[in-house]
């Protein structure tokens, strides 16, 4: 399945060990102080295509998790879904929605969901981004 990819690469979130973090492109969201402005663009990155992750991530098993970022993973649903599925490693989702918008198939292939817009008045310095957003592990709130 193809979808639009700002791009790739290691990443530590979760606190469940290295993962591959993959950033769609594309958010309507455009949070004011966003860190990735440049991944708002829809037209702005390259086509990839999920078979593509999931070789990746069956050909090195050195990553315990995969990371949706973006951009706004949520506004390519299907992408998300599909390597949710395909994969056996927990998957981790950083949206500007909130919970309880998303859909309840995203939520159920979720293991970890941080929640929200970035808020900069809200700027935590550290996780999450700005003390607005929620962190949900296996869809409760911590």
């Amino acid at each position: 399945m193809k979808f639009r990819c700002a791009g790739l690469c290691d990443v530590m979130d979760g606190g469940l060990g290295p993962g591959l973090g993959i950033f769609f492109q594309g958010c309507s969201i455009r949070c004011e102080g966003c860190q990735n402005p440049d991944l708002q663009p829809h037209h702005g990155g390259y086509d990839a295509n999920t078979d593509t992750i999931i070789r990746l991530l069956e050909r090195f098993d050195y990553y315990r998790t995969v990371v949706f970022l973006g951009g706004e993973p949520t506004e390519q649903e299907a992408a998300v879904l599909d390597v949710a599925a395909r994969t056996s490693l927990p998957c981790i989702l950083f949206t500007g929605k909130l919970y309880n918008a998303l859909s309840s198939s995203l939520k159920q292939r979720m293991y970890m969901v941080i929640d929200g817009p970035y808020i900069d008045s809200m700027k935590t310095g550290g996780f999450p981004a700005s003390s607005n957003q929620n962190i949900y592990i296996e869809g409760v709130k911590k």
